[in-house]
């Protein structure tokens, strides 16, 4: 037997748009993809209000949620960057825009990496469980400039001598809010103490309201 695809989330609202699907046609089709009655009714209402919305500011705070939903699902691999584009361009973003909105997503996603790299061999050094000579080859495979080698290399070896002394997550939040600190300072610290920077960003959040 053939294995048809069923049409995707985009198909249906493009055809919905141009006239080829109609309401019973949606809610059919929502389910072929996996939808369960209740959501499938829930998803018709969606594109049936989505597609006929008149007014520009309504549809541009639609236009934005779906595509918070769309990169959202890129980010946590639901989805792939070709179907990430593809639904992107659904809602009349070029192809060099959704190609700008995912090239974002990826370079958040390799500094957050990056981040939870330097953290990890931060503490790996101070604490005295990896040496210095691997500590030297695992950050120059992270393909740094010379400038920002260097600051980690003299900042681990500084915290190295005071790590006895060193402040608590606690005193850099309470500084970093106090504005004491500067943004850099405090994701450097909090990366070092092996926070990722989805974390940093909702405890920066927290500091400055």
């Amino acid at each position: 037997a053939v294995a048809y695809n069923p049409l995707t989330r985009v198909d249906v609202r493009r055809m919905y748009r141009l006239g080829v699907l109609n309401r019973t046609q949606i809610l059919r089709a929502y389910g072929d993809i996996g939808y369960s009655p209740e959501n499938a009714e829930l998803m018709t209402q969606f594109t049936e209000k989505y597609e006929n919305r008149d007014d520009e500011d309504t549809t541009t705070e639609y236009r934005d949620l779906t595509r918070s939903m769309i990169v959202s699902g890129y980010r946590e691999n639901l989805i792939g960057k070709s179907r990430a584009s593809s639904e992107l361009m659904a809602l009349d973003y070029s192809v060099e825009d959704a190609e700008f909105i995912l090239s974002l997503e990826d370079a958040r996603a390799s500094e957050s990496e990056l981040k939870a790299e330097l953290g990890f061999i931060g503490r790996a050094y101070v604490s005295g469980s990896m040496t210095r000579e691997v500590m030297l080859d695992r950050l120059g495979k992270l393909n740094l400039d010379g400038d920002r080698m260097d600051y980690y290399q003299a900042k681990w070896d500084r915290d190295m001598v005071t790590k006895s002394t060193r402040p608590s997550v606690a005193d850099w939040r309470r500084w970093y809010k106090m504005e004491l600190i500067t943004r850099e300072t405090f994701e450097v610290e909090m990366t070092t103490e092996g926070y990722s920077l989805d974390y940093i960003e909702l405890y920066a959040k927290e500091g400055v309201e």
